[in-house]
């Protein structure tokens, strides 16, 4: 399964009711969410960080599965 991440844009404009349903459903879903906007630089810096914790966490599971993947052919 892929990560996934939730970003609202134009957060600068955006209806607050719809706004605040998005994030609810991110919440029940357990993923990641983010508010932002080009205009005014609200969020950018954290949807940045956010996605590289993602990659970083990715990565990390998918050399760890092949390490695993390894060993046990090291087994047979």
């Amino acid at each position: 399964e892929k990560p996934m991440i939730v970003a609202a844009s134009k957060v600068d404009v955006a209806n607050p009711e719809k706004l605040k349903k998005l994030q609810a459903m991110a919440k029940r879903r357990k993923l990641p969410f983010y508010a932002i906007s080009a205009v005014t630089g609200q969020g950018v810096d954290a949807l940045k960080y956010g996605v590289a914790a993602e990659v970083k966490r990715a990565r990390e599971a998918e050399r760890s599965q092949t390490a695993e993947a390894g060993s046990a052919a090291l087994l047979l």
